[in-house]
């Protein structure tokens, strides 16, 4: 009965603790935290979302849907003593984590601005963790609810780049682009989507992740755009399915094994890959000494590489294990809104964007 009673108290005064912590960080945090609103040229509103500053000079995050297509856009301090809306430039822009960095137009006397620390180290965002968010949900201003993480590598949500935390704080829509913090007041991830077929709460809730909000923003902060690598490569997971149609239409290709990434189309000859040495029906194992079986491996070990960066790739050919230096190449997208758009499409039918 003692020890019971010991551990009842020994919970009470860690809850207590953590609703104590995260009162203070309410208080510190809401102040970073700024409510966006997009109007047409002609003053018609075209929705709010969420951002808060990440830079004493006024810098702030949000998400790149929030501000995507927007024409002017408006922020707003939790400030009752100062009402007044400020224009909001934007800055850069990386659709492919849905982040954008944007600069509040301040007078001299509203700076330096509170701001929040993005948390880069992965280590440090763990499954089980309390959190919380604050944002502006369906238009009430500056809301804050908590939960805890669920899961800290959701991946391919948003980008195959890009890894999403699941958690179980209340978000919807007017959330997008707000801050999810942890206990000691870090920004863990910015709140993107909500997992819902009506776009409300249902109790499971994605952000982007805090390592890969701040791979970005440094980009975008120091350069204005957000380059990404990439390989240019046909490639796909090798299965005994897949080996075996591919060597019913090729029987002459030499393909002893079931894993890995295959090279199954036939590729230019002044293609990225084939100056870089790649060969039809190469099989891709490892980059770097490290193993790939499938694509999240191999997007996990080239994220936050540059253009330009140079790998060891080890592939089968022909039976034999061979090591191949492979330059990346800079993503690029041709058509870039049609990207952007066509994933919005793809997310709204099994995710609502939020």
């Amino acid at each position: 009965m003692i020890r019971k009673t010991l551990a009842v108290l020994f919970v009470l005064i860690l809850t207590s603790g953590l609703a104590q912590a995260f009162e203070g960080i309410t208080e510190k945090s809401r102040d970073a935290v700024i409510l966006l609103a997009g109007e047409n040229e002609d003053g018609t509103n075209q929705g709010m979302g969420s951002a808060f500053f990440v830079t004493p000079e006024g810098l702030a995050i949000t998400n790149y849907h929030v501000i995507h297509g927007v024409e002017k856009i408006r922020g707003w301090f939790y400030d009752v003593e100062d009402m007044n809306y400020y224009w909001v430039e934007v800055q850069a822009i990386d659709p492919v984590a849905d982040l954008a960095l944007v600069k509040v137009k301040l007078p001299d006397h509203k700076l330096p601005v509170k701001y929040l620390e993005i948390e880069s180290n992965v280590n440090n965002i763990k499954v089980g963790e309390d959190v919380m968010a604050i944002g502006h949900m369906l238009g009430l201003d500056w809301t804050v609810t908590k939960g805890i993480i669920n899961h800290t590598h959701r991946d391919g949500l948003v980008s195959p780049y890009v890894h999403i935390i699941q958690h179980t704080a209340h978000i919807n829509r007017g959330n997008s682009g707000g801050p999810l913090l942890n206990s000691e007041g870090k920004v863990v991830g910015v709140n993107t989507y909500v997992l819902s077929p009506k776009g409300s709460w249902t109790g499971v809730a994605y952000a982007t992740r805090g390592d890969d909000v701040y791979f970005s923003f440094v980009q975008m902060r120091d350069d204005a755009k957000v380059t990404r690598p990439a390989m240019r490569l046909k490639i796909g997971t090798i299965n005994e399915w897949r080996r075996n149609a591919i060597l019913q239409k090729y029987p002459d290709a030499k393909i002893p094994n079931t894993f890995g990434l295959i090279v199954g189309e036939v590729l230019e000859e002044d293609s990225w890959g084939i100056k870089q040495g790649v060969r039809q029906f190469d099989t891709l194992v490892g980059i770097d000494g490290f193993p790939v079986n499938n694509m999240d491996q191999l997007d996990a070990l080239i994220a936050h590489k540059k253009p330009g960066d140079i790998l060891t790739l080890t592939i089968i050919r022909d039976y034999h294990f061979i090591l191949l230096e492979y330059e990346l190449a800079e993503m690029e997208f041709n058509d870039f809104e049609k990207f952007y758009d066509e994933r919005q499409q793809r997310m709204k039918e099994e995710f609502s964007n939020e």
